[in-house]
């Protein structure tokens, strides 16, 4: 709730939150509603908490260079999440006729990189980039289906833990009438199933190329069985098929099991009405007529399933206990302008980050939208996430809670994924590498806290694992190097980087730039650990700041003085003015910025009608901000 006392010409303004994310510059003559007051014009790089906070997003960390073939566009190769269990999950890198295998390993440090794939599944001549780009992705269990008209529903199946096959799901086809063997609704000719998901015990599928408005489900138990036998067309394990009532000829876009099963079409959206559907009790009923975009993947999120609508909005499609039925509320009103085009929606599903958890938007430009969504405590906060030096966002997937991007930089195709530990680095493509200092950091408190003591029996010594130390039992040990290796001059295996200025911490203490040749960056003092990385600038710029007399808000003011709340801050910017946060003492980089919360006092000068200001950070350095308090001067209106 945004606060307004005035005293004479004098007026104070309180922002408390920013759960309203950033608002379209269309609405902002709107100072007749909360919202506004609980918005921003911009938060590029910025994550919105779910306690009303806006925070510097943490940075991408790379992974691998991948195989991708150059020139693959969006929407040609895909990221594709397998969760088998909640310690087995994998990534799936799909380009033009192959899948690539990535493991997922549980973060349990800050440093568990996923690295190269463990294996790929190749000569797949059916995965061409236009089935990449429109087929549809359904998984259970250890088996992945993926759908496409064009083509018989391919399989992916688990078999170990590192062993995946690929091939043509066999399925027994439903009949057009249950009496001729030879009227099989599915063939090369008729088209193939686009769309499909699980509910009930049995497989959804939906829409072909002959047969755009109908919905199959197999037999109850027997995924794979479409097939009815004329003696059992009534027994409620048989198939079903249903063709859609609809009173325009629209398509079937995408089918979702949620609290029903849901059915999206490019003009409406249906629900199967049943509670337990069978052959003699399957309704298909319309709930709103919005449509949803082809080849856009629904999700859900919050209890609610979200879609793409035909006009690029994302709708937030929920059960209303007052209607009885389903709505498609507009989740982008205020926010339209962030969307260009969307094609792909990912959503965290369970929240290891303590902002929240999040949907994440990729738009056709490469800028992805992330919005944080909780209806309990109503937020509805849309902020941008980009990179830099014109790297482009090709493809987004999440792993259970971690983003996983791939990102292409200079014809190289990068996977990286959002730093979500408890102590994120705040650099793209970012690295981290051990240094030649002896680290010592356990619980024990007998391990006497200094770094430059030497280990015995620790040379080499694993991340996060029990050691003796100095004869000293020690549990959850970080990091151990060999005592006896010399001091590095320069940081090597940096290839990617040739020719370009990079941005690197030493132990946590930002070092400036440096320019990489021949893989290698020069540095000047010995070190524990590093992160190099691009930096990127995360910005947050405030709405016009309105006044409590609505008369004046077109009035010229100034702000005279401006107090910001801000959480474990180590450097940023107001407008153009850097705040010291200490970390070029004596301009040997060799301290740590310590993290400021707290009250930040700053005054300013200059009149303006429109009067806005930037809170910004364009280095490696905690950034995040509670709410503002300013004092403004209207007697200049």
């Amino acid at each position: 709730m945004s606060q307004r006392v005035s005293v004479g010409n004098k007026t104070k303004v309180v922002q408390n939150s920013y759960i309203s994310g950033i608002m379209n510059d269309k609405a902002w003559g709107r100072t007749d509603i909360q919202k506004f007051y609980n918005s921003v014009a911009e938060a590029d790089n910025m994550l919105i908490a779910i306690t009303g906070g806006a925070f510097k997003r943490p940075g991408f960390e790379y992974l691998d260079i991948t195989d991708t073939p150059n020139g693959s566009k969006q929407g040609e190769v895909r990221l594709i999440d397998f969760v088998y269990n909640t310690e087995q999950k994998y990534l799936f890198l799909i380009h033009n006729e192959t899948i690539d295998l990535y493991h997922v390993p549980e973060r349990d440090s800050g440093f568990s990189a996923v690295g190269a794939p463990f294996g790929s599944l190749t000569g797949l001549v059916e995965l061409t980039p236009k089935i990449i780009k429109e087929m549809s992705v359904v998984q259970r269990g250890d088996v992945t289906l993926l759908f496409h008209s064009d083509i018989q529903t391919r399989i992916i199946t688990r078999t170990d833990y590192e062993t995946f096959t690929f091939g043509t799901l066999e399925m027994v086809p439903p009949l057009e009438d249950p009496l001729d063997p030879e009227s099989e609704m599915w063939s090369e000719e008729l088209g193939w199933p686009s769309y499909g998901c699980f509910y009930q015990g049995r497989l959804f599928c939906a829409g072909s190329e002959n047969y755009p408005l109908t919905v199959w489900a197999s037999k109850s138990q027997d995924y794979f069985d479409f097939q009815i036998a004329a003696e059992n067309y009534d027994t409620p394990g048989a198939p079903i098929t249903d063709t859609i009532d609809s009173d325009k000829i629209n398509v079937i876009t995408g089918i979702y099991a949620g609290r029903n099963v849901q059915v999206f079409t490019s003009g409406s959206e249906f629900i199967n009405g049943a509670n337990l559907i069978t052959p003699l009790d399957s309704s298909w009923k319309i709930q709103t007529r919005f449509g949803t975009q082809d080849g856009t993947p629904v999700t859900a999120m919050d209890g609610s399933t979200l879609f793409i609508d035909r006009h690029d909005a994302i709708r937030e499609f929920v059960f209303d206990y007052e209607q009885d039925a389903y709505t498609s509320k507009d989740l982008t009103t205020l926010a339209g302008q962030l969307f260009n085009k969307p094609f792909r929606m990912e959503h965290v599903k369970s929240a290891r980050s303590n902002l929240g958890r999040y949907m994440y938007v990729l738009n056709e430009d490469g800028a992805v939208v992330a919005l944080n969504f909780d209806r309990t405590e109503s937020v509805v906060a849309w902020t941008t996430i980009t990179s830099v030096k014109d790297r482009k966002i090709i493809d987004i997937s999440t792993v259970d809670n971690e983003l996983y991007m791939l990102v292409l930089d200079n014809n190289n195709y990068y996977l990286e994924r959002l730093d979500i530990d408890d102590e994120p680095c705040f650099l793209d493509n970012y690295t981290y590498f051990r240094g030649s200092i002896p680290v010592k950091y356990c619980d024990n408190p007998q391990i006497p806290e200094n770094p430059l003591i030497s280990c015995s029996d620790t040379v080499g010594g694993i991340l996060g694992r029990d050691f003796l130390l100095d004869n000293i039992w020690c549990e959850g040990c970080l990091m151990f190097v060999d005592s006896s290796t010399p001091p590095l001059s320069e940081i090597t295996g940096l290839e990617r980087f040739n020719g370009t200025e990079v941005s690197y911490l030493l132990d946590g203490v930002y070092q400036g730039e440096g320019v990489v040749e021949n893989g290698e960056l020069p540095i000047d003092r010995p070190f524990a650990n590093a992160h190099v990385g691009y930096k990127y600038n995360s910005k947050l710029v405030s709405l016009p700041l309105a006044s409590p007399n609505f008369q004046a808000e077109l009035s010229e003011k100034r702000i005279i003085k401006m107090r910001l709340y801000m959480y474990n801050t180590q450097g940023f910017h107001i407008d153009d003015d850097f705040i010291n946060s200490n970390y070029y003492d004596e301009a040997l980089y060799s301290k740590k910025s310590e993290l400021y919360t707290g009250m930040y006092e700053h005054y300013t000068l200059g009149w303006d009608t429109l009067k806005q200001f930037t809170l910004s950070s364009d280095d490696p350095l905690n950034f995040a901000v509670l709410k503002s308090e300013i004092t403004l001067d209207i007697s200049g209106g």
